[in-house]
């Protein structure tokens, strides 16, 4: 695992001195938050609910516009990228991001809006479909899922057709041990083949096992933990 750090030169999305209030009269939510998520690392943030990290993953995502600050895309060399990245985001409510009337239909959907060829996306809906344990609800209405369905359903979009950036509002909640297992397995995967990914979470097996670099959201800003001084989750 790497340690935190705000070096341009190995960074994908930077945010620098970012502030985000409400309205122009309101107590900052975030504020002067400094954070470089890089390729090929899960970042987490955590902090107590109400901390913002919700916020911080909007304004990452440009679902939000800071209200002072910056927040940029750059390439391997430490420059700014003309481009945006393709996307993969998981909000908090896994029903915020649900459109069809089946399971199957959510990622068909998913992976056409991405531009994936007609004919490959039945064979990517049914590899996403057993990746995220949802071969057996293919047809099922997805506001019919269980609460980890949900979540899992709301991972696999997000993860369809391998975005370049996935932000994900605690994407192991609601998990038995099984699909925690298969969950963590796929965000590392995901970073390992140099995606970058912000999760925000609560979750200490994820924090432990998965995250290379965490930061503690407190006060409005960023705050470097070291992975190694964690305590090892309770099996």
């Amino acid at each position: 695992m790497s340690s935190p750090g705000l070096s341009r030169a190995s960074g994908a999305l930077i945010l620098n001195q970012v502030t985000w209030k409400p309205d122009r009269k309101a107590t900052p939510v975030v504020r002067e938050l400094s954070l470089n998520a890089r390729r090929g690392e899960v970042t987490a943030l955590t902090g107590e609910n109400g901390a913002g990290k919700s916020t911080v993953l909007r304004l990452m995502a440009r679902l939000l516009r800071p209200s002072g600050g910056s927040v940029s895309w750059h390439s391997d060399n430490g420059r700014a990228a003309g481009t945006k990245p393709t996307l993969g985001f998981v909000f908090q409510n896994p029903e915020h991001q649900f459109l069809g009337h089946s399971v199957r239909g959510e990622l068909r959907h998913a992976l056409s809006l991405r531009g994936m060829p007609r004919r490959q996306i039945r064979l990517e809906v049914d590899a996403l479909l057993e990746r995220f344990g949802l071969s057996g609800y293919a047809d099922r209405n997805p506001f019919l899922l269980s609460g980890g369905q949900k979540r899992r359903l709301s991972v696999a979009i997000a993860f369809a057709g391998r975005p370049e950036l996935l932000l994900l509002d605690e994407p192991s909640y609601g998990q038995d041990p099984n699909n925690l297992t298969l969950l963590l397995s796929e965000i590392r995967a995901a970073a390992d083949s140099g995606a970058t990914v912000v999760v925000s979470t609560h979750d200490p097996v994820l924090l432990v096992q998965c995250a290379d670099a965490i930061n503690l959201i407190r006060n409005g800003q960023a705050h470097p933990v070291k992975p190694q001084l964690l305590e090892p989750p309770v099996s």
